[in-house]
């Protein structure tokens, strides 16, 4: 299991590039009442010889879309659900060139904030849900008839009683993951979404999948379950698998009879299924990010890993092995890369501010440098003392990775001693950084590599020290405050625990 250390300082920075500033609207604001219909809808990349990994395209549109899961299929249509959007079907049939066809909203939802969080195709019809929030107060899930040139929303189904999530279709019936209260499976017949059976036993029902008579289920922390629903209004449990992690979504590829959880902070985790009654962990990846979603083609799995989007060879599914990622390059410090999903070798993206395609090309060998962290903060140093930090760095590539220079720019308080590096795919090295002030004012100063990475030669990270304001590794001030569910709150009564500190706007 890797760690991260977040600041309070990089979660606000990561709120400011969520939200924006205040004050006037822009194309990237979610109020904006603009559908995003325009017709000039990509834009292109450039490509290159040595890199397996290479983006194509972005789908143009607003900056602020909120894509939670992606769905590509057969036919050369990709769907994505956007907490802005709603559901959005795009005309990829000619990769690097796709075009938005439909937006969907249902009756339901929001109009201004439609928040599609996840989605089901099945024949003509594709299901979509909301979990339900602040905004939109009642989940629910809907249908909508994709054939034809307008698309139509047929039936709908709702509950106050219900957080719905995951969703999983075969023939006429539809299952939903619903967190503790286990799992619902819905019979649509016509314009009616009618509830036939309730499944318990569950601790957090995140995300489904269905081959034939057996549902497997990203149960939280309780990994994945399997459910025979041979008689779909007679649901049972029948095997569990258990590990670390917290599974939120996972995927099923049936030429291997394996289910492929995505486990947040645990990584990757393949899990033999061949007999539901028991399954079994045959191997794990562990990503640096958090695993929030994956997609299986043509041998290899391709992970949305909050930070990054990496790609995994499993032809050995006991070793998945790293063998392609990127970070992608939003405009601001933090991309957020929530969904994945992949055709062939073509692999769909979504991340906060975007739909991204990428195209993946085995038979490419070259390196690919990856960053642990693109900023280091050293906290409050005196003058006259050192402190010793570390970046880790590792090829993530196919191909041995030269790192030709590493230098400090910006400020002579910084000193590395090592200044190349050359690693094996899969290898990694740590470069030291020391801090050696000669005031207590703020310092700050980057760290830059250059490398034979074919698409990123150049990469930096961001040093700094004596900031503003309180630092790592320093006292918290006393925060006071009023409990909405009424009393007070007290900062220094969590002393010696660990506290998450959380920032929110509104629009």
């Amino acid at each position: 299991m890797r760690q991260v250390l977040c600041t309070s300082a990089a979660i606000v920075a990561l709120c400011l590039a969520a939200c924006g500033t205040s004050g006037t609207k822009s194309a990237d604001d979610p109020t904006n009442t603009d559908d995003g219909n325009s017709t000039k809808t990509t834009t292109h990349v450039a490509t290159s010889s040595t890199d397996s990994f290479v983006q194509l395209q972005r789908v143009e549109g607003k900056k602020f879309v909120e894509i939670l899961e992606v769905k590509a299929l057969d036919d050369g249509r990709v769907l994505y659900c956007s907490g802005v959007k709603g559901l959005v079907v795009l005309d990829a049939t000619k990769p690097g060139a796709a075009r938005q066809l439909h937006r969907l909203k249902s009756k339901l939802s929001h109009q201004r904030f439609p928040r599609c969080q996840h989605l089901a195709v099945e024949g003509k019809h594709v299901y979509v849900t909301n979990r339900g929030d602040e905004v939109q107060t009642t989940p629910f899930v809907a249908a909508f008839d994709l054939s034809g040139d307008s698309p139509k929303e047929v039936a709908t189904f709702s509950s106050k009683k219900l957080s719905i999530e995951g969703v999983a279709t075969s023939g006429k019936h539809v299952f939903v993951a619903a967190h503790d209260k286990g799992i619902v499976i819905l019979e649509h017949l016509g314009s009616s979404l009618k509830q036939i059976a309730t499944l318990d036993g569950f601790t957090n029902a995140w995300d489904i999948v269905v081959n034939g008579s057996t549902l497997y289920v990203a149960d939280g922390k309780a990994g994945l379950v399997t459910v025979d629903v041979a008689t779909p209004s007679k649901p049972r449990i029948v095997g569990r698998a258990k590990y670390e992690g917290n599974s939120q979504s996972l995927t099923f590829d049936a030429k291997t009879n394996t289910a492929w959880v995505a486990a947040g902070s645990e990584g990757v985790i393949a899990v033999d299924v061949a007999d539901p009654a028991t399954p079994k962990v045959v191997g794990s990846y562990d990503s640096p990010g958090s695993a929030l979603q994956v997609a299986v083609a043509n041998g290899h799995a391709f992970v949305a890993d909050w930070n990054d989007v990496r790609v995994l060879d499993i032809k050995d599914r006991t070793k998945p092995r790293v063998v392609a990622s990127e970070r992608i390059k939003t405009g601001g410090s933090y991309p957020r890369v929530l969904g994945v999903s992949a055709n062939k070798n073509y692999a769909y993206v979504g991340e906060w501010t975007g739909l991204y395609a990428y195209k993946f090309n085995p038979a490419v060998l070259g390196p690919d440098l990856w960053l642990e962290t693109g900023r280091l903060d050293f906290g409050k140093i005196a003058k006259g003392a050192t402190s010793d930090n570390a970046v880790i760095i590792e090829n993530h590539g196919t191909k041995k990775l030269n790192v030709r220079s590493i230098e400090v720019t910006g400020s002579s308080a910084y000193t590395i001693t090592q200044k190349q590096a050359s690693l094996e795919p899969g290898a990694a090295a740590l470069i030291k950084v020391t801090f050696a002030p000669v005031s207590g004012d703020e310092a700050r100063a980057t760290l830059v590599f250059h490398s034979d990475d074919p698409d990123e030669p150049k990469r930096q990270v961001v040093l700094s020290a004596n900031k503003e304001g309180k630092g790592v590794g320093q006292q918290s001030p006393e925060v006071l405050g009023k409990l909405l569910r009424g009393g007070d709150f007290k900062l220094s009564s969590l002393r010696g625990k660990v506290v998450v500190l959380a920032y929110f706007s509104t629009f």
